[in-house]
C-alpha cells in the first residue's frame, strides 16, 4: 500500500538534481586533478637535461667508467671507439694505435701547436676529420698523438696485474674540444655531457647561475693557464695552493713534498698510482687532512692521497698559484655531484653534498 505521506517528485526536478549532481561530482574531479598535476609540477621540477636542453645545449649521454671516469662511446673514422672526458689534458689526444690512418697535420700548424720549450717534431699531431659522439658527427679536431696503458695486462684467463688510474679508451676529449663546444660536465646521477655551438648571451649565463644558487651549489672560480689547463686556488690546512682541475684524474693528490711542508703524516706507499699517459707513474698512500677549503666548499677529515708528481710535471721548485702542486680529482668531483662549466668557467659544488 502507498505511503501517504509521500511527495511526488516531477521527473523533469529529478533530471535537474541529476544533472547537478553530475556536474558537482566532475568539478570535484576536475579540480583534484588539477591540484595533484600542480603539486607534481612542484614536487617534481625540470631535470638538469631538460632545464640545458631548453637553453639551446644538446645531451651527450656519458658512462661513469672505472674510477669514476666518465667515457662517452662514439667512432673515429667510422670505426667505434671511446672517449675519455678530460680537463687535464691540454690536447684533444688520440692513441698511438689508433692514429696510424689518420692524417698528420702540416708542418707549420705542427710547429704552431708544439708547446713552448720543445724541439720541433717533438710531439705528432693528426687531425680528426671524422668522429663522432653518440652518432652524432662533430666539426674536426686537431689531437696530439701519444700512449696509454690499458686496462690493465693480461694474458687469455690469466691476469698478470691490474693498475688502477689506467685509462680503458681510445681517445681524449681535451681541453680545446671541451673549450670549442662550451661543455657543460655534470657529475651528477647519472652523469652527462652538454655542448652548444653558439655562445652564451650574458643574460643566459646569469640565469643558469642564479638556478645553480637556488639548487644549493656553491661556485669555485678556476684560473685559466694556457695553453690549456684550468687551475683552482685551494687552502689546504690553512696554506693556499694551486690544484689543476683533472676530471681524467682518478683521485685527488697532493704533491709529497707539499704535504711534508704541511706536516701531513706519511705513512709508507701502499698503493701505486699509474697515470696513464706515456706510463708515468708513483708511488702513492692514502692522508687524512683536517681542512680543505675551494671557494665556499669547506670539506673537514677529508681523505685524499699524497705522491711525487714531478712525473706529471706537478712539483714546481718555487711557489707560485700558477703552479699547482696537487689534482682535483674525479672522486671528489663525483662526491660533490660537482657541475663544470666550461665556457664560465666555474666550478659548481652541491653544499649538501660538501662535509
Amino acid at each position: 500500500m502507498p505511503n501517504q505521506n509521500a511527495v511526488a517528485v516531477p521527473r523533469r526536478v529529478r533530471t535537474r538534481l541529476f544533472h547537478g549532481w553530475a556536474a558537482g561530482v566532475f568539478m570535484l574531479g576536475f579540480l583534484s586533478v588539477s591540484w595533484i598535476l600542480a603539486r607534481e609540477s612542484r614536487v617534481r621540477p625540470p631535470t638538469f637535461r631538460q632545464f640545458m636542453e631548453k637553453r639551446g645545449y644538446s645531451v651527450v649521454n656519458v658512462d661513469r667508467a672505472l674510477e669514476q671516469h666518465l667515457i662517452v662511446n662514439g667512432r673515429i673514422d667510422g670505426k667505434r671507439a671511446r672517449f675519455l672526458v678530460d680537463t687535464g689534458f691540454t690536447f684533444n689526444a688520440v692513441e698511438t694505435n689508433r692514429a696510424t690512418r689518420l692524417p698528420r697535420v702540416s708542418g707549420p700548424e705542427q710547429a704552431a701547436l708544439t708547446p713552448p720549450g720543445y724541439p720541433p717534431g717533438s710531439f705528432q699531431f693528426v687531425r680528426l676529420d671524422h668522429f663522432e659522439l653518440e652518432g652524432r658527427p662533430f666539426p674536426a679536431e686537431v689531437a696530439i698523438v701519444t700512449r696509454w696503458w690499458q686496462q690493465g695486462m693480461s694474458l687469455p684467463r690469466m691476469p698478470i696485474v691490474g693498475m688502477k688510474g689506467v685509462l680503458d679508451c681510445d681517445a681524449i676529449l681535451g681541453v680545446p674540444f671541451l673549450q670549442n663546444h662550451r661543455a657543460v660536465i655534470d657529475y651528477g646521477q647519472p652523469p652527462g655531457l652538454f655542448v652548444r655551438d653558439a655562445a652564451r648571451s650574458a643574460v643566459e649565463t646569469k640565469e643558469i647561475e642564479e638556478s645553480f644558487r637556488l639548487s644549493g651549489f656553491a661556485p669555485v672560480v678556476p684560473i685559466y693557464l694556457p695553453p690549456g689547463k684550468w687551475l683552482v686556488a685551494a687552502r689546504v690546512n690553512d696554506r693556499l695552493v694551486s690544484l689543476l682541475v683533472d676530471t681524467g684524474g682518478y683521485r685527488t693528490v697532493l704533491d709529497r713534498s707539499l704535504a711534508q711542508e704541511l706536516g701531513v703524516k706519511i705513512r709508507s706507499s701502499v698503493d701505486w698510482m699509474q697515470g696513464g699517459v706515456e706510463g708515468r707513474s708513483s708511488s702513492a698512500t692514502d692522508v687524512r687532512i683536517p681542512r680543505l677549503e675551494l671557494g665556499e666548499s669547506v670539506f673537514t677529515n677529508l681523505t685524499i692521497s699524497v705522491a711525487d708528481l714531478a712525473p706529471w710535471n706537478l712539483s714546481p721548485g718555487q711557489q707560485s698559484l700558477l703552479l699547482p702542486r696537487g689534482i682535483l680529482g674525479s672522486d671528489l668531483l663525483t662526491a660533490t655531484r660537482a657541475v663544470l662549466d666550461c665556457e664560465a668557467p666555474r666550478i659548481w659544488f652541491l653544499k649538501s653534498a660538501v662535509r
